[in-house]
């Protein structure tokens, strides 16, 4: 539920000039019942997205000058990254994904955890993109319900031509329907290239009954 990530996302204690409310949307069946009936696969750019059907975007403000000159909102293709608490305050504030070996605003190191070669991944996967992300507990929903977790996964523009399409990663099978494996992961080393433009958010049942 939208609440649920908003009331998260405020213990987060992020600057709120970070964010961009004009550009809040929310993709659940409750809220947007004409995105629920669009296709999940959509195209931007000439590339493939899945559309974030049941996730809540919190929209990020962005440099608007760099935006027009490069014309993101029609060239650029739109990519998923996910993240988690402990990163999420260095990419706001240096509007711009992490690489394995950078320091945090709280002074710790952005490990490798994927043993992959330190480039920034995307995904034009939303699915495939959450893998790489991290599953923050949260309190019952009611007294009796399942505990649950909240999911954060970054809406970006990324530059066609600034990235190479790869396999997934090995030992891994494909979660999305719709993105074939041999052409799911981006990789990239051109940090200019991609523009976080949305917080996308979902509650999730970590251990389901």
């Amino acid at each position: 539920p939208r609440h649920v990530c908003h009331a998260f996302l405020l213990n987060l204690n992020l600057p709120a000039v970070y964010f961009d409310a004009s550009t809040d949307k929310c993709y659940c069946q409750e809220c947007n019942s004409q995105v629920q009936q669009a296709p999940d696969l959509q195209f931007q750019a000439g590339f493939p997205y899945v559309v974030p059907k049941g996730w809540t975007r919190f929209g990020l403000r962005i440099d608007q000058v760099r935006a027009e000159v490069d014309n993101i909102w029609e060239s650029w293709c739109i990519a998923y990254h996910g993240t988690n608490e402990q990163e999420l305050p260095s990419i706001l504030y240096h509007r711009q994904l992490l690489l394995p070996g950078d320091v945090l605003e709280d002074g710790s190191v952005v490990k490798n955890t994927h043993n992959r070669p330190p480039k920034m991944y995307t995904s034009p996967s939303l699915q495939y993109a959450a893998l790489f992300g991290t599953t923050s507990q949260i309190k019952a929903l009611t007294p009796n319900s399942p505990i649950h977790g909240i999911q954060m996964v970054l809406q970006c523009r990324q530059k066609p031509g600034s990235f190479a399409i790869q396999q997934g990663q090995p030992n891994m099978a494909n979660p999305c329907p719709h993105i074939s494996f041999d052409r799911i992961e981006w990789a990239s080393t051109a940090l200019s290239s991609i523009v976080p433009y949305g917080l996308l958010m979902r509650v999730v049942p970590l251990h389901p009954n």
